[in-house]
């Protein structure tokens, strides 16, 4: 839906409770304009969308702060993670938690790690199932 490097959306009707949702499968580029770009089509798209329940999930290619990576030759952007943190806001998302561990992409090497991988979801969605985690 979003080009080689953005994401696949499946909307669709959840059996039983007749619930609409969308499901947005991400890659996010890695690049900090291209990763703009697509935060922007995102939140353009989803704004006619307003009573659905969301998902958004995937490889964000971007970490919200300073403590979600560590190691590697280039710090973390600050402008690339407020950018993303600007997203998630203006959706209003929930992060959900990782369980059992910190990160979810490691260097081969072991001398870098980031939580790049995530679920965020709609407060729609949270209000549909309060106690998912």
């Amino acid at each position: 839906m979003w080009g080689t490097s953005g994401g696949l959306a499946i909307k669709g009707t959840w059996q039983g409770n007749i619930k609409n949702f969308i499901l947005i499968n991400i890659y996010a580029p890695c690049g900090s304009l291209d990763q703009q770009r697509l935060w922007e089509d995102i939140q353009d798209w989803l704004a006619v969308q307003q009573d659905e329940l969301w998902c958004i999930c995937g490889d964000f290619n971007s970490v919200t702060n300073q403590s979600e990576g560590k190691g590697g030759i280039r710090p973390i952007s600050d402008k690339k993670s407020s950018n993303f943190c600007k997203f998630i806001a203006n959706l209003e998302l929930v992060d959900l938690p990782l369980l059992r561990r910190k990160y979810t992409w490691y260097k081969d090497n072991g001398t870098c790690c980031n939580r790049l991988d995530r679920f965020l979801i709609s407060q729609n969605w949270c209000n549909l199932w309060p106690n998912l985690n």
